[in-house]
């Protein structure tokens, strides 16, 4: 058990306590100094602790914040001692699954949705630079989606290609694997294409021309994409609401295979997926260029 001895700030509603703090396993219990009354009781596996600037008279601070995706939660605490305040910090980082992730970025709105996955906005805390962070959570996968799930996490930090968003960084913790990519402010291709109805034969060249260089790198580094269709493709706008970038994304269904080996797992959308897929005849990469005509058909029709 540690124990010490914090002034907590709830600015909520400007209530000043001075609090014994006891930590045992992974709860941290808050009592009220002067009788001993617990004031609240929190798990710890679920928060972070950063420094922050003291408050009044106390010259150093903490500021403990949930680590979930839900309604954010922050406490203050507030010490004349820094070696206290730097000593809860490691506690309670140490104490965590999340701080390593959640330390380094700050998450916002949810921005879309993968086949087991959610995706966020997201802020990394040194440099304010703007990221997305594809959040999987990893006991709702069964065997199959693991399996894909592997094959992402050995792709994603090979790929290094401008029509291709970067990936930052890929980490995990007991409950959740985090990969952390360029964010492209941007539609999808579907949602373009449906609000312009049909696309001119030179932007649509022009979109084409970025997903055949895109595929080409990563047919050449062995990778088969298998789920390419529309909302897999991010469309960056100019002022005039025309396309100026594209780039392919969503990378759960990908493979890394031999150029002469045949895959029998069928998987991709019903309306873009090749018929050897569907015949289970065996396949390989040629099965994009498949899913790359339906595309094309879609924009010029």
């Amino acid at each position: 058990m540690h124990k010490g001895s914090l002034i907590n700030i709830s600015l909520e509603t400007a209530r000043i306590t001075r609090c014994i703090t006891y930590l045992k396993g992974y709860c941290l219990y808050l009592f009220r100094e002067n009788d001993r009354k617990l004031i609240e009781v929190m798990y710890i596996k679920s928060f972070f602790a950063s420094k922050i600037a003291g408050a009044g008279v106390y010259s150093f601070g903490l500021e403990l914040v949930n680590a979930g995706f839900g309604i954010l939660k922050k406490y203050y605490f507030y010490s004349d001692k820094e070696a206290e305040i730097d000593n809860w910090i490691k506690i309670i980082n140490t104490s965590n699954d999340f701080f390593k992730f959640k330390m380094q970025y700050e998450v916002f709105e949810e921005i879309g949705k993968g086949h087991f996955s959610i995706v966020n906005r997201c802020i990394k805390r040194n440099t304010e630079a703007e990221y997305v962070v594809k959040r999987i959570e990893k006991q709702k996968l069964n065997t199959k989606e693991r399996d894909l799930l592997q094959n992402e996490m050995a792709i994603v930090p090979v790929l290094d290609h401008m029509f291709i968003p970067q990936y930052i960084t890929v980490s995990e913790d007991n409950i959740y694997i985090y990969i952390v990519m360029e964010r492209i402010k941007g539609i999808t291709l579907q949602e373009y294409i449906t609000k312009r109805k049909c696309l001119p034969e030179i932007e649509a060249s022009f979109i084409l021309y970025i997903l055949l260089k895109a595929i080409s790198y990563i047919h050449n580094i062995g990778i088969i994409h298998r789920d390419l269709k529309p909302c897999n493709i991010l469309v960056e706008l100019n002022e005039e609401q025309s396309a100026v970038m594209v780039k392919l994304i969503d990378f759960g269904f990908s493979v890394i295979a031999e150029p002469d080996e045949k895959l029998l797992d069928p998987c991709g959308a019903p309306a873009y997926v090749a018929p050897e897929i569907l015949k289970q005849e065996g396949y390989n990469k040629e099965v994009d260029m498949w899913s790359l005509g339906i595309i094309a058909y879609l924009m010029y029709c």
